[in-house]
């Protein structure tokens, strides 16, 4: 623990997504994070979740601490906010790898978010939002990639989904079929300087929407060029009503670097002590 404390300090993990909503929010919403790492051929090495309901359609998830063979993930805040027109998914995270192989041959890492209960925008004509700004202090990851989508219906049943998929098992994603407007980013960090995934920010097509609906969000993280050290990911996406406003497209697609310019301002006031 003391390990992973130290890496508390660089620029973390922030995953983050913001729904646009027309109509309230349900009272009452499942969510699941799950974790979990898989080899070179998609077996499952080892998994690992947290769960719950959100009451009144707002909440503060639990923060974890969480590992798996090869990766420890401590998640410093997890936090979901509904209501009105909007809905926003906020975690902060620090993911070390500390596995012997990289390269091609070496593990993935997938961390899913899924959340239910949502409504369709005001036209119920949709598109999302992805965007991303990786930066990384050590780590090198080669392929980074972020994937939002939605599915109609309230999907997540929580004894269903928390069973979480068996050791050996073949496993790529939790959603195989049913996705609409998926929009997917890809790239990756190195050691020395950030990198940004294209396209960023990415729109993904135009669909119909209807409510209630689960939102799903996927991070990859494989073809590490280096162990024993962190990552840090600054990214979001959101589900807004077409046509979209402009204004509202340009701040979604800067809200993610917030996290991260915070940060680095209190970084430079302590140099500067």
């Amino acid at each position: 623990m003391n390990r992973l404390r130290n890496y508390l300090p660089l620029p973390t993990v922030l995953l983050s997504g913001a729904v646009m909503m027309g109509a309230p929010a349900q009272a009452r919403a499942a969510f699941q994070i799950r974790v979990t790492e898989v080899d070179s051929t998609n077996h499952v090495i080892g998994t690992s979740l947290t769960s719950g309901v959100q009451a009144n359609g707002n909440g503060t998830l639990q923060i974890f601490n969480t590992a798996t063979t090869d990766f420890s993930i401590v998640a410093t805040s997890n936090i979901v906010t509904t209501g009105g027109f909007t809905t926003s998914h906020s975690e902060t995270m620090n993911i070390t790898y500390t596995g012997a192989t990289v390269g091609a041959t070496g593990p993935k890492l997938l961390i899913e978010f899924i959340g239910d209960a949502y409504g369709a925008p005001p036209t119920s004509t949709a598109l999302i939002i992805n965007n991303a700004s990786p930066s990384t202090s050590g780590l090198v990851v080669n392929s980074v990639i972020q994937s939002s989508s939605v599915v109609n219906g309230n999907q997540v049943t929580l004894a269903g989904i928390a069973a979480g998929p068996a050791t050996g098992t073949v496993y790529t994603s939790y959603f195989t079929s049913g996705l609409l407007g998926t929009s997917t980013s890809s790239g990756s960090v190195g050691s020395l300087t950030s990198g940004v995934l294209t396209p960023n920010p990415g729109v993904g097509p135009s669909f119909a929407l209807s409510t209630p609906f689960t939102f799903y969000q996927e991070y990859t993280f494989s073809n590490f060029g280096s162990t024993g050290q962190a990552v840090s990911l600054s990214a979001g996406s959101s589900v807004t009503s077409v046509p979209a406003p402009a204004g509202l497209v340009l701040a979604l697609a800067g809200a993610p670097f917030l996290g991260l310019g915070a940060w680095l301002r209190r970084r430079k006031a302590v140099l500067a002590v």
